[in-house]
């Protein structure tokens, strides 16, 4: 005959089956199980993760032992559905004055969606129009350069010019007029021979008759410039004349005298002479 005997949860018995009462045990997990798919609540949305579980049983915790020290669940690879941040403030206008545009953002990223979780939905970005009852004022500018305007001299250095005006307005930075220099080369010697001057007597007398004599000058300057003429060499011609007419006038030639000094004379402008004086001359050596 065989008995079997059943004790309380809080006795067990050791191979020699003696009795054992109120022994402290403290609880340890067992195996983790193998990963499955399982759901989560996120802010309102349900989403899929995988999760794992762990018994407090290897062993349990008996007679006032202390409980499994961790975490029973383990979720991982949970998916999160992506959700905008707030906007940005608008951003300054694009012009100053006139229409022009502002610009906004938000990027999703309250959360980022993860594992197959939902994208965003909407625009990341947002425009809109500014400044449209703020004109801007008239444009000033200046107009094209016109041509240079002719040399004030064909040589020996002058001054042109050339002009731009402002337009849509009066305030224009900088000048309406620019000057340059022209005609930078010397200028080669003009000369000009006066006309001759009418037959004057000569207080020489030669049989009876006398002489007579006229004269002019030969005139040179870089530029047309009476101020700046130097008067050069003078020809002086002689005649002799009868005392009664009858041979006329008579050109013993040409005799030529240089001038040494000048009381006043005055050329007139572009080469145009007029004698005005009397001169004092000595014969050309």
């Amino acid at each position: 005959m065989r008995f079997v005997f059943t004790f309380p949860p809080h006795w067990k018995c050791d191979s020699l089956m003696r009795s054992v009462r109120n022994v402290t045990v403290d609880g340890h997990f067992g195996a983790w199980s193998g990963w499955k798919a399982c759901s989560h609540s996120d802010g309102g949305s349900v989403g899929s993760c995988q999760c794992r579980t762990r018994a407090c049983d290897s062993p349990s915790p008996q007679c006032g032992g202390q409980p499994c020290q961790g975490i029973s669940v383990e979720v991982a690879n949970c998916s999160r559905n992506g959700a905008w941040t707030p906007w940005t403030a608008w951003a300054p206008c694009s012009t100053s004055c006139g229409i022009g545009f502002q610009v906004r953002q938000r990027s999703c990223s309250n959360p980022t969606p993860r594992h197959g979780g939902r994208v965003c939905v909407g625009q990341n970005r947002e425009e809109r129009y500014c400044n449209e009852h703020l004109p801007c004022p008239p444009h000033v500018y200046w107009s094209a350069w016109s041509p240079w305007e002719r040399c004030t001299v064909p040589c020996g250095g002058g001054i042109q010019s050339r002009r731009r005006t402002c337009e849509n307005g009066n305030d224009c930075p900088g000048c309406s007029i620019e000057f340059q220099s022209c005609n930078t080369l010397p200028c080669p010697d003009l000369k000009k021979t006066t006309p001759w001057t009418p037959w004057m007597p000569v207080n020489i007398s030669d049989n009876g008759g006398h002489y007579e004599q006229r004269f002019r000058y030969t005139c040179k300057a870089r530029v047309p410039e009476p101020s700046l003429l130097e008067v050069g060499r003078q020809r002086i011609e002689m005649r002799y004349c009868s005392s009664d007419g009858s041979t006329g006038c008579s050109t013993d030639g040409e005799i030529s005298f240089c001038l040494s000094s000048l009381r006043f004379f005055i050329c007139q402008s572009a080469f145009s002479f007029s004698l005005l004086s009397s001169c004092f001359f000595s014969l050309c050596l």
